[in-house]
Order: structure tokens, then C-alpha cells, then sequence
């Protein structure tokens, strides 16, 4: 299947490159898109599961905290800006390690040694308890006033592109929170070690 556009009729055509029978099925590639850029290009989103979706999670650091200027530079050494857009994936380690980069310099109390395991497991709860935060908000605020049965096709896009976000948002909590588990129980295992 080919795709053409027709300048003297201005629409898009389609091309079969072989034989199709009546009742075939015909695909088209619509390239590695997230479901909100298949909404606003191609007027719809994708019924299935898209392990090209992502969830834009912005975050910033707050310009009347007394560390501004040093959290900012020492972000700035690591290739990071004050105000960063981080993508959480649809995959197996849904956050990136940018986001964790930047959660550490976040937290830390201490920006010295932002690598302490005291300060990554900071990180890794702040991170938990944000998704935490976004996840209760997108289903109070959004996926509740959507009626699907009564919906439009428009409101069933929307109402499709929100719970992959809740898909992508509850799965990199679900990452994160494992985590901060990892992390108790081996600060727990070397509490324990230290008192034998």
C-alpha cells in the first residue's frame, strides 16, 4: 500500500502495491508517533497498546529556593537545564535516567554527593510520591468526567489518550515504588549486618 497526495483534487489517496480481496485487511504505517502526536496529525489514537507512547513529565526547580544558583550549576554539569520535560515510556524501566539525574539534585540536602544512597533513595521517593501525585489528579480531574458510553468519537480519542497516560503514569510509579523498596530493604539488610 502506497500513500500519494493529488494536487488537483487535494486529498490523500491510497495505492495497492498487490492483489487484495474484498474483506482484507489493509494497514497503514503511520511512523513511530506517541499517541498524542497521532491525535493531532492523523485525527485519532490507536485502540492498541503503543510502546511508542510516552508520558511528558515536567519539572523545575523553584528560583526563590535559597540553592537555586548552586543546584542550577551543578544541573548544568551534568547536561541538565533548571526546568527539564522528562519522557516516561511504556516499557519495562519507564523512567529515564535523567529524571533520576535530576530528582537526586532535587532532594539532596548536601549537593556535594548527590550519589549517596541516602540522597538516591530521596530521589527515588520523590519520584514515587510525584507519579503518586499526577496519578490521583489525572483520574479525579480527567478520566472521571468522560462518559464512554455516551462519548463522541473526539471524547473517545481523548478519552483513549488518558488511559495510556494512566497505563504509562501507573507503571513508572509501579517501577518507582519497587525502588524504594529495594532501597529499605538494603539500607534495612545493612542496619541489620551493622548491629551483628
Amino acid at each position: 500500500m502506497s500513500v500519494h497526495f493529488c494536487v488537483e483534487t487535494d486529498r490523500a489517496g491510497c495505492v495497492a502495491t498487490e492483489d487484495y480481496h474484498h474483506g482484507d485487511d489493509v494497514h497503514i504505517f503511520y511512523g513511530l508517533r506517541t499517541n498524542g502526536d497521532h491525535l493531532l496529525h492523523n485525527g485519532f489514537v490507536p485502540r492498541e497498546d503503543n510502546p511508542n507512547d510516552r508520558f511528558k513529565l515536567k519539572l523545575g526547580l523553584t528560583k526563590t529556593e535559597k540553592h537555586f544558583d548552586t543546584r542550577m550549576a551543578v544541573l548544568r554539569a551534568i547536561g541538565l537545564n533548571p526546568t527539564e520535560t522528562f519522557e516516561l515510556a511504556p516499557t519495562a524501566t519507564p523512567i529515564p535516567v535523567e529524571l533520576i539525574r535530576f530528582a537526586k539534585v532535587f532532594v539532596a540536602d548536601d549537593l556535594v554527593d548527590v550519589d549517596s544512597l541516602e540522597v538516591v533513595a530521596k530521589a527515588w521517593q520523590f519520584i514515587r510520591d510525584r507519579l503518586n501525585l499526577l496519578l490521583k489528579g489525572h483520574e479525579a480531574a480527567k478520566v472521571a468526567k468522560l462518559d464512554a458510553s455516551a462519548a463522541s468519537a473526539n471524547q473517545k480519542n481523548v478519552l483513549t489518550l488518558l488511559e495510556g497516560e494512566k497505563k504509562i503514569l501507573n507503571n513508572a510509579y509501579q517501577f518507582a515504588a519497587a525502588k524504594v523498596q529495594e532501597m529499605l530493604n538494603n539500607s534495612n539488610a545493612a542496619i541489620t549486618t551493622d548491629l551483628k
